[in-house]
């Protein structure tokens, strides 16, 4: 995780750490968290449960209820030296993992959606609050992506939704910088399945995420690009570009900062609007632009540019006859939609004949 994120994560948990003396923790004892144990000496046989839960919480990220559970088994057993330890772990390193084969890939899929049904238990029991939010969040956002890249249409768009119901807008507004680059993922799905009337239908988000708007700007001006709407989509890419420079370089989607993730946007929505006015080969330029500082960005889990600029470059060239330039941009477009669940034949919704 990105120093930036990882430090909005230790200043919540320190937070935490220190409340005013005789204030409780407040710990919840969870009872679907599995049978994990880890024994500590202590004169208290309450506090080894709370201790135990609190490793677990540790280990799913969510650092906060974590360290409430510690700081339950400091009150329990001033003298167990563990549970300060405990707090000392959660408020340390943030470790993601991202190397995984085929197989690992496979389960990982499925914990997630385990993972996401688990953590509306937890809500049921604590609320929609505090940091952890993000994580729940980041289930959604890995299941929509993965989604995005099977061709399940009904999947993603379903899993980017449920997120945003997720994220309650008061949260957003404690956490914009963090947040609300989450509330974009409707837009990518969109414009991965080629939903043009669907994204025009799109209300604007709130005037204070930004964020949000340029995206909404974004996906409207491929979506009227797509549909032959010239004239409108230079408007919309003029909107882009003036929210673009109104989002301040706090905000983050993911390890990378908004605006830097946004200026991917650019050059693909302008790529799109110039081939439909006939200018191929500086179309193409952009897009080969959009594809460079794709991959430019910080690694994230999933991308924090969800739509794969290299997808509709390949799909446009192909669609020119310039079959090797294709080939080479789009060579794992055959199996990632493999198990599709809409049949596509491009490897990109935005081709003028599909």
């Amino acid at each position: 995780m990105h120093r930036s994120v990882l430090a909005a994560v230790l200043s919540l948990a320190f937070s935490i750490r220190c409340r005013p003396s005789g204030v409780q923790p407040s710990a919840v004892m969870f009872d679907n968290l599995g049978d994990y144990q880890r024994e500590v000496s202590t004169r208290s046989i309450n506090a080894q449960p709370y201790f135990d839960q609190g490793l677990t919480l540790y280990f799913g990220f969510n650092h906060e209820e974590a360290i409430r559970s510690f700081e339950q088994v400091s009150l329990l057993d001033p003298e167990c030296a563990m549970a300060p330890w405990g707090v000392a772990l959660a408020l340390g390193p943030n470790i993601n993992n991202p190397a995984m084969d085929e197989a690992t890939s496979l389960a990982a899929h499925e914990a997630v959606q385990r993972a996401i049904v688990a953590d509306l238990g937890y809500v049921e029991r604590v609320g929609r609050h505090g940091f952890y939010t993000l994580y729940r969040a980041h289930n959604y956002h890995f299941l929509a992506y993965a989604a995005m890249f099977e061709a399940q249409r009904e999947v993603a768009l379903r899993t980017a939704r449920e997120m945003i119901d997720e994220v309650p807008l008061e949260l957003v507004r404690e956490l914009p910088e963090f947040l609300d680059g989450f509330l974009v993922a409707p837009i990518h799905v969109m414009v991965r399945f080629g939903m043009w009337h669907e994204l025009l239908e799109e209300p604007a988000p709130p005037s204070d995420l930004p964020v949000s708007t340029a995206t909404w700007h974004y996906g409207r001006s491929v979506a009227l690009s797509s549909l032959g709407r010239v004239e409108e989509s230079q408007q919309e890419f003029a909107a882009l570009e003036k929210a673009i420079s109104e989002v301040p370089e706090s905000y983050y989607i993911g390890n990378s900062t908004a605006r830097v993730v946004l200026e991917v946007a650019r050059p693909m929505a302008e790529g799109e609007l110039e081939y439909r006015r006939g200018n191929y080969e500086r179309a193409f330029e952009l897009l080969r632009e959009a594809v460079r500082r794709d991959d430019g960005l910080r690694y994230d889990e999933p991308r924090g540019w969800m739509q794969p600029v290299r997808h509709s470059l390949g799909a446009l060239l192909l669609e020119q006859g310039r079959v090797e330039e294709a080939e080479a941009t789009d060579e794992l477009v055959r199996t990632a939609w493999a198990r599709s669940d809409i049949n596509p034949r491009v490897s990109c919704f935005c081709r003028t004949e599909i």
